[in-house]
């Protein structure tokens, strides 16, 4: 559908037989016995131009809303003469001006003033105490200035007072009065005074303001001082909010009572003490927001009984001890949690995971140690992670890469190890990666987000790798790499333990032929003796015990080194080694090192001194090499 344009016609204020004139968005409806117009809605259009001074003239008009137009210039003086207004709104549209300070004198009926969002000037006007039916006063815009006149305490069926976004002012105790003079509108319920020049300190008889009172808001001023004692009076109070001011001093006790509170915002001043003391059971509270003051001690486990809060704020104060695990119980927890900025220590509760519905988590900037629970991959709608500045250890939790939602995660400055999480490539949503300042190891992955190096931090972690051109990381080195992950410990085992055998071997023909030259140097007996004995494969069975492990002396690729002692006139003591004939190219060896030891002389080898050939008990073909210290018998 489309809206009305241009001016508002001139002739309207000629229809003096109509009843209802309602013009919105392109509808004209005219009903009623035409006597006179009661009722003109021209709101919701596109209307621009000044209001014409014919409307003046519908002398019988109750309802005129021109609000939600483009209208400009100075709502004619003529139109304050209305005397049957009921409801008047010219809010959301370019008016200037002042309001003349008799404007209301001639309203006795009035009951809603909406001039909000316009660009007003000049003082609040004193007549306000002629419109004694006022219910709804508005001016939430931005140029109203001066004192708020004691005049409106008059208005005894006041419920709403929107003053904010104004340059209101109070520096004098006296200045305040105001405030005292509303106690007499028992039935105000919003009392917005918010981003306005209020200076000093709240006057007491704040207290005694209306029990009805569910709103109010002081918030962006510069008041000082501490919060009343008797606020706890208001027991109404659903929103408090006085953020953004100068104010010192612990939170009231009575500040307990408040059980309608749904609420709270004292961010952005200088209170201070513990606040154990001052939260009461708000079961009803949804928005706790206490950031960027002086608190101390430890987070009360209370909190954990706030069953409605969708938002806290504890950040920026100076709270120790640890986290209460209890407060990760609130079902309700769906917008944000905010801790970082305090001394907090120890680890994050496992609890941590009910948070299922939270969309931000910060705790950065502690003392919070320990490993990152992996329960946070069951904070399935979570958007913001920022645990930075910590002094967390351990790997990265791999199941944080089940949070397909998350867009921001930052766990710089940390003490983590361990390698980058493969799988946080596919975290589509992920637009800022800060891993920065940790002991990081192994490669850095290319695709996700890891392709965008504006996106990723991962600076100070030296064991880093890889990773696109653009991170300027070295490469890493696969070859290195892949022999780690397979690495041949067969192959390698098998060959120590066969240069350990040959060691042995060395060794011990090093032992028994030392004791063989001494033995030939005391009788020439021992040299006949030497004579190139034979050997048969039972008797070689026997000498090592049917080459028992217990003789044993190594294993190589080709075969085993076994020890023995041949029985007979002349005890020989040998080395026997037994082919693998099943071993390819084991034949081969064996000739060649038969070859090789019957021709090659070392003071630390001794000669072949037979070899055998034959059939095993099993009928399986058998050979060895015999080496021979020629230890005789004693």
């Amino acid at each position: 559908m489309n809206s009305l344009e241009g001016n508002i016609p001139s002739v309207l204020g000629l229809c003096s037989k109509l009843d209802i004139l309602g013009l919105k968005n392109d509808h004209l409806q005219v009903l009623g016995n035409m006597s006179s117009i009661q009722r003109l809605n021209l709101g919701n259009n596109k209307f621009t131009g000044p209001i014409p001074l014919s409307l003046s003239h519908l002398s019988g008009l109750s309802l005129l809303v021109l609000e939600s137009n483009n209208l400009s210039g100075a709502i004619p003086s003529a139109i304050w003469n209305i005397s049957s207004l009921i409801y008047f709104s010219v809010a959301v549209n370019a008016l200037s001006g002042t309001i003349p300070p008799n404007a209301l004198s001639n309203l006795p009926y009035l009951q809603i003033l909406l001039l909000s969002t316009n660009r007003f000037h000049g003082h609040i006007p004193t007549s306000l105490a002629n419109a004694s039916n006022l219910r709804y006063f508005e001016i939430l815009n931005k140029k109203f200035s001066g004192l708020v006149p004691l005049e409106i305490g008059l208005l005894q069926g006041l419920q709403s007072l929107s003053l904010a976004k104004n340059l209101l002012e109070a520096n004098k105790t006296k200045d305040w009065n105001f405030m005292t003079a509303l106690a007499n509108c028992s039935q105000l319920l919003y009392l917005q005074l918010d981003y306005n020049r209020f200076r000093g300190t709240i006057p007491s008889s704040v207290s005694n303001l209306s029990t009805s009172l569910q709103y109010l808001t002081l918030s962006n001023n510069e008041v000082s001082g501490v919060i009343p004692e008797r606020i706890g009076e208001v027991v109404g109070i659903q929103v408090f909010a006085l953020e953004y001011n100068y104010l010192t001093g612990t939170l009231p006790y009575s500040l307990s009572k408040l059980g309608s509170l749904v609420e709270l915002s004292l961010t952005g001043n200088g209170l201070s003490g513990h606040i154990d003391l001052a939260i009461g059971n708000f079961t009803l509270l949804n928005y706790l927001y206490l950031r960027e003051n002086f608190f101390i001690g430890s987070i009360p486990s209370i909190l954990g009984n706030f069953s409605s809060l969708l938002e806290i704020d504890l950040a920026r104060n100076d709270f120790t001890g640890t986290i209460p695990g209890n407060l990760f119980n609130i079902p309700t927890l769906s917008h944000y949690v905010d801790l970082s900025y305090n001394q907090l220590e120890g680890a994050i509760p496992p609890e941590v995971g009910n948070l299922k519905s939270v969309t931000a988590l910060s705790a950065n900037s502690n003392r919070l140690s320990g490993e990152i629970p992996a329960t946070l991959g069951k904070c399935q709608l979570l958007e913001n992670l920022q645990l930075q500045n910590n002094f967390f250890e351990g790997s990265i939790p791999s199941l944080l890469s089940r949070l397909k939602g998350l867009e921001t995660l930052d766990l710089s400055s940390n003490n983590l190890s361990g390698q980058i999480p493969m799988l946080f490539e596919n975290l589509t949503a992920l637009h800022y990666l800060n891993l920065s300042f940790n002991d990081l190891v192994g490669e850095v992955p290319t695709g996700g987000i890891f392709a965008n190096a504006t996106a990723v931090s991962v600076q100070g972690n030296p064991k880093l790798c890889g990773g696109i051109q653009n991170i300027h990381l070295p490469r890493c080195s696969f070859e290195s790499s892949k022999k780690k992950h397979k690495f041949p410990v067969v192959p390698v085992i098998l060959s120590l333990v066969g240069l350990g055998a040959l060691v042995l071997l060395l060794l011990l023909v090093y032992f028994l032929f030392t004791k063989h030259r001494k033995r030939l140097a005391n009788g020439p007996s021992a040299s006949s003796s030497l004579e190139s004995p034979l050997f048969s494969y039972s008797q070689l069975l026997k000498a090592t015990d049917s080459f028992s492990t217990a003789n044993l002396l190594g294993t190589g690729t080709f075969g085993s080194v076994y020890r023995g002692k041949i029985d007979g006139e002349t005890e020989y003591f040998v080395a026997v080694k037994v082919l693998k004939l099943q071993t390819p190219g084991a034949l081969k060896s064996f000739a060649a090192e038969c070859e090789a030891m019957r021709n090659l002389r070392h003071r630390n080898l001794v000669k072949v001194i037979t070899a055998c050939s034959s059939i095993d008990f099993r009928g399986m073909t058998s050979k060895q090499l015999c080496l021979s210290s020629c230890l005789m018998a004693a």
